[in-house]
């Protein structure tokens, strides 16, 4: 269902709207595509492992939500579920990088408030930024060679790969929120 505010006045109204529903229905199709052809169902391609790889993953099962509201699509529902899975520990490390949350979550953020505190535990909720293909940093930049999807280190150190930020936690919450 399109809402009545995007329908516009006129001809060229209908158009923007049908050219938008398009273009949204023909990108959650890809992503939907490279996630079944995916082991782990990732959504990630070898471009997308970049510092916030993470916030990627979740702003593509936003792409999916989206284009679900606009034009009705089961596979788009059950897409953006299984970046929730990839999100929560399905993936080549079988971590949660969401802190506090599953049987193995990530423990050690680039986040100077869990850092500074008396508490063993980050704080909780925190999406890490996860696999970068680029050692952006001195943490990362000892590691041995490593594939795209395995560029991660649970290492306060390692800004570039476990860090967190708002927008990355925004697309966590929407997808959470719109599979429920």
């Amino acid at each position: 269902m399109v809402p009545a505010q995007l329908s516009g006045r006129g001809g060229s109204g209908k158009t923007a709207v049908s050219e938008i529903v398009e273009r949204s229905s023909r990108a959650a199709d890809e992503i939907v595509q490279r996630a079944s052809a995916d082991p782990y169902r990732i959504t990630l391609v070898t471009t997308d492992y970049v510092w916030g790889s993470n916030g990627v993953a979740a702003n593509y099962g936003v792409q999916l939500l989206v284009a679900n509201r606009l034009k009705p699509n089961v596979r788009y529902v059950e897409t953006a579920v299984e970046t929730l899975h990839y999100l929560l520990g399905r993936n080549p490390f079988s971590l949660s990088w969401v802190s506090g949350l599953g049987d193995n979550p990530f423990r050690h953020p680039h986040h100077r408030p869990s850092g500074a505190d008396a508490n063993r535990e980050p704080w909780p909720g925190l999406l890490a930024g996860g696999p970068n293909r680029r050692p952006q940093d001195a943490a990362m930049k000892r590691m041995p060679a490593y594939p795209p999807a395995k560029g991660y280190l649970d290492d306060q150190e390692s800004f570039a790969s476990n860090e967190n930020a708002i927008n990355w936690n925004a697309a966590l919450v929407f997808v959470i929120a719109g599979v429920m």
